[in-house]
């Protein structure tokens, strides 16, 4: 059998990766058998290993073949640049079309790995992120829409805003935030004139003009801003500590789009599950987050979110059956 026919076998890959972790001398016929494969089978992927300068060897001992492993498995040292791994990544979908191959397995147990080790580059949780920015977005209308882009590039750039609203109003906005408080995707910032924290409406907003010619120092920190938030939840009674377990935590976006979670907590329970819990803004976007996650999360607590956004999800429901 050639290298070539071996290579489709999941045979070949399951006793080349046992082969490569052996650490102690093993008899061949012992460890045929443990594999539920014939000696020469084993012979073959051996001198596989050997063309391919593996160390390992098989001895003559008393007439009893020998499986010798050397002192340091032979590894391949693989850098990447940044934009590498991100090329490798953009990579991923074609990679998961070689599932059910015997091959696959090895291949993406090291690249989970290796997404595990380098959470920080993860390229999916920059597009899942995108993703569910455009999902707030499309909830929102055309002319909030244009709006938000205009007060995230305000803040990206540290501009003075001037919102126009109602009957010819003004007001001039040093942006801190775009978030959500009762109900309401809201812009947070500095008052220009009076210096003090304010929160405005998105959906109030007819059109928005940046100020250049003023070199605006911020009055208030982010932590008290965050405060600020806080305080305003409060004063609303419209926040909740939501209680969430995440059947998997390792795909799940715990960062919802233009949502402040206050004091986000994050543990383990005694039979393994991973707990997370935030204070957090109860509204429909919420629920539409929520729902975006499907079941790889459950409302555990409160009682009230979750029925919240039971009722949400049958008027969802409705709707897109309706639609």
């Amino acid at each position: 059998m050639t290298f070539k026919d071996l290579l489709p076998r999941k045979e070949f890959w399951k006793l080349l990766k046992s082969l490569e972790s052996l650490e102690n001398p093993t008899s061949l016929s012992s460890f045929a058998m443990a594999h539920d494969t014939e000696p020469a089978m084993v012979k073959q992927v051996v001198s596989i290993l050997q063309k391919l300068n593996h160390p390992l060897m098989i001895d003559d001992h008393h007439g009893q073949h020998i499986l010798i492993p050397p002192a340091h498995s032979p590894g391949i040292q693989f850098e990447m640049s940044l934009s590498e791994w991100l090329a490798l990544q953009a990579m991923f979908p074609a990679i998961g079309t070689q599932e059910g191959k015997p091959h696959y397995n090895l291949v993406a147990d090291k690249l989970e790995h290796l997404e595990a080790h380098y959470p920080e580059y993860d390229m999916y949780r920059l597009l899942e992120e995108e993703e569910a920015r455009e999902g707030v977005l499309g909830r929102l209308g055309e002319q909030a829409v244009e709006m938000v882009k205009k007060i995230e590039d305000g803040l990206s750039r540290g501009l003075i805003i001037e919102l126009h609203w109602g009957s010819n109003k003004i007001s001039s906005l040093y942006p801190h935030k775009l978030v959500y408080l009762e109900g309401d995707l809201c812009l947070v910032g500095e008052d220009s004139n009076d210096r003090c924290l304010v929160a405005f409406p998105v959906q109030e907003v007819e059109s928005i003009r940046f100020d250049v010619t003023k070199n605006y120092q911020a009055n208030f920190s982010p932590i008290e801003v965050d405060d600020f938030i806080l305080a305003m939840r409060v004063v609303s009674g419209n926040e909740e500590r939501l209680v969430l377990k995440l059947k998997t935590a390792s795909d799940v976006d715990l960062n919802p789009p233009y949502h402040f979670l206050g004091n986000p907590y994050i543990t383990t329970n005694a039979e393994g599950d991973v707990i997370w819990a935030a204070s957090i803004e109860v509204c429909d976007d919420l629920y539409a987050w929520l729902h975006s996650l499907g079941e790889r999360v459950e409302i555990m607590d409160p009682p009230q979110v979750e029925k919240g956004y039971k009722e949400w999800l049958a008027l969802y429901q409705s709707y897109k059956k309706a639609s």
